[in-house]
């Protein structure tokens, strides 16, 4: 039998390309196995916690990029990848002030949408979405057409105002498409679980950052003894009260967790933000009432615990907040949150319907925060109010009464620990951006959301058969014209 130089070609290709099979599907079987073992979210915790104990934050957020495309790349379950995409952003937190060291690691982007872009292609999934999808639509919506009627070009171009009105909008709406369609109950493990898990460690990262920021200053803590006053504060403070809940979850099943929810804790107060001081307090409280209603504590327990907390904060409270507490009280009246009020209803009074838009700097010679983010107006009332008008109260009010009737329509140890994580965002959002920092923060609370509604039944449907409803409608409507 002779053989041309094209069947030795074709041989050749089919030879390649089985090789490459085995090879991907060996890594991939690999990749999936870590992903399943006990020491994936150890050992996530652990590098991530060397790079910013050594200083190395960049080299870290880097590594924590390149592990997010290999799960992309690697692993079919979606899951997999979302905890350390979070921890990249909470390990660039210290940079806060001078997010351009970041630039140069613009070149591994392409990779990470590559790597995306072959996870939808090798493991498709029909596109689906549940009960949250009508609200996130509309607050796509609002997103990006506030301020339409007011900000020029330039200000609604600028690479600022695109991350915040299309990143809360329509990027939160695109990551709940991606979760709804690929995240779902599965066999070989407990996905619940698995979803607290990663919270926990976000939480437990957090918990490490604020402790460095003391080890680091403890010359000047021992001589004060009071908090030190960093830039992050308020976003570590936010991660904690919403991750607070999660080490309580765990502990329905062993005590020993309920040390790590001492360290979230003191992790919480050691921020030094007033926020955290207040929210986690009610948020500790009702952990503990947690714990009651699912018998896991007793009451008698419950109680100590409170007077315990009650005599530690009359102990140390007056010092330990002297370096926050303004000079005119809990909040001065000095204090641009103040002036920020009066700004969003000002706003609002003049332009009802669409606001002034997420990207107007209208407001900066009041108060500009850190390198990278938009003029909040630290409270989210005001900030749909003020930014996005009638058109954002409607959306907001939709998206959050779906997101409660979403909660409230299972009572499991999970969904209620999902009530008081959500709980804790709705309070911080309050006082801080919260909610309106689209990752991790947004990006977090769509996830929390898409297990929700997995806990508690709601079917998905897919997008397909919904866009056969209006097609049809379309349909009918130019029948009905051509006969006329």
């Amino acid at each position: 039998m002779v053989f041309s130089h094209h069947d030795l070609d074709a041989v050749q290709r089919k030879g390649l390309q089985g090789s490459i099979y085995r090879t991907f599907s060996h890594i991939s079987q690999q990749v999936e196995h870590f992903w399943n073992s006990k020491w994936y979210f150890p050992s996530l915790l652990l590098a991530a916690s060397v790079f910013v104990v050594t200083g190395k934050t960049v080299a870290g957020v880097l590594f924590l990029l390149t592990v997010t495309t290999v799960y992309l790349a690697f692993c079919p379950d979606f899951l997999a990848s979302i905890l350390p995409f979070f921890l990249m952003f909470e390990m660039a937190a210290p940079q806060y002030d001078n997010l351009n060291v970041f630039l140069p690691l613009s070149f591994a982007a392409l990779p990470f949408f590559a790597a995306l872009l072959l996870h939808l292609i090798i493991w498709p999934a029909a596109p689906k979405v549940g009960r949250s999808s009508q609200g996130l639509v509309l607050v796509a919506l609002a997103t990006v057409l506030g301020g339409c009627d007011v900000m020029t070009y330039q200000q609604y171009t600028k690479p600022i105002s695109l991350y915040y009105s299309l990143g809360l909008g329509v990027g939160m709406l695109v990551l709940y498409l991606l979760y709804r369609s690929r995240i779902s109950v599965r066999q070989d493990y407990d996905i619940y679980d698995r979803f607290a898990s990663i919270f926990y460690v976000l939480g437990a990262f957090m918990v490490v950052m604020v402790a460095l920021v003391y080890i680091y200053n403890w010359q000047t803590f021992m001589e004060t003894r009071a908090s030190i006053n960093f830039s992050y504060r308020n976003f570590c403070a936010t991660i904690l009260l919403t991750t607070l809940p999660m080490p309580f979850y765990f502990a329905l099943r062993d005590k020993r967790h309920l040390i790590s929810a001492a360290f979230f804790t003191l992790g919480l107060l050691f921020t030094g933000s007033r926020s955290a001081l207040l929210f986690g307090a009610v948020a500790l409280a009702l952990c503990c009432i947690y714990m009651v209603r699912f018998r896991a504590l007793s009451k008698r327990i419950v109680l100590g615990l409170f007077g315990l907390g009650a005599a530690f904060f009359c102990f140390v409270g007056s010092q330990w907040l002297a370096g926050r507490i303004q000079s005119g009280g809990w909040i001065s009246i000095n204090e641009p949150r103040w002036r920020f009020l009066v700004c969003a209803v000002r706003d609002f009074m003049h332009h009802p319907i669409f606001g002034i838009g997420l990207g107007n700097n209208l407001h900066e010679q009041v108060f500009i925060g850190v390198q990278g983010s938009m003029v909040f107006y630290h409270n989210m009332i005001a900030q749909i109010m003020g930014s996005m008008g009638l058109l954002g109260i409607v959306a907001y009010m939709k998206l959050i009464s779906d997101r409660i009737h979403v909660l409230w329509s299972s009572r499991t140890p999970f969904t209620v620990c999902m009530r008081l994580s959500y709980l804790g965002m709705l309070l911080i959002s309050m006082t801080n951006p919260g909610e309106f920092c689209p990752f991790p923060n947004a990006g977090m609370m769509v996830l929390l959301f898409t297990m929700a509604e997995l806990a508690a039944g709601e079917q998905a449907v897919p997008v397909a058969q919904l866009l056969k409803v209006p097609v049809r409608s379309l349909r009918r409507a130019s029948r009905s014209l051509a006969r006329k």
